[in-house]
């Protein structure tokens, strides 16, 4: 998961993309976050669950399904603007990535070796609003995604 911020870039840079690329990795990813999750207690097991939800939603949408949030509500289309790379979007990937391993340290023995109180109750806010603001954008996507298929049933 840690070097899920590095894989995209080196593709990119040595021209090694595709969307089969693309597609694997955010399975691979999906799987990688919800074993944490799970591994942490199986009561997180909703959160692996929305995530495989959005991934069916986003991959039949095809590789521009990142740049239909212009209507969106303005806190969607903030995180979602330049392909996450804003303040926003930011902190939402932050959240999505690393929460899960915060909540694993701090589970571990090395949490009672190592401790920086002083850091954690800060360093857990921010991951926690972060994975907030990606389950807001999460629950969107599944709501339009619901409002065409009934739109399309009619």
């Amino acid at each position: 998961m840690i070097l899920d911020f590095f894989d995209g870039a080196a593709a990119r840079k040595f021209n090694q993309t595709s969307h089969f690329g693309a597609q694997l990795d955010m399975v691979l990813d999906i799987f990688a976050r919800g074993s944490v999750w799970v591994l942490i207690s199986p009561f997180f097991f909703f959160v692996p669950c929305l995530e495989w939800l959005v991934f069916s939603v986003v991959s039949n949408a095809g590789a521009t399904w990142k740049d239909s949030f212009s209507k969106a509500p303005k806190l969607v289309s903030v995180v979602m603007a330049n392909n996450f790379r804003t303040p926003y979007g930011l902190v939402a990937i932050f959240g999505l990535d690393l929460l899960p391993l915060h909540i694993l340290y701090l589970k571990s023995f090395w949490y009672q070796l190592v401790y920086f109180y002083e850091l954690h109750i800060p360093l857990f806010t921010f991951l926690l609003a972060g994975r907030l603001l990606c389950s807001y954008v999460e629950f969107y996507i599944l709501f339009c995604h619901l409002i065409a298929l009934i739109g399309t049933s009619t």
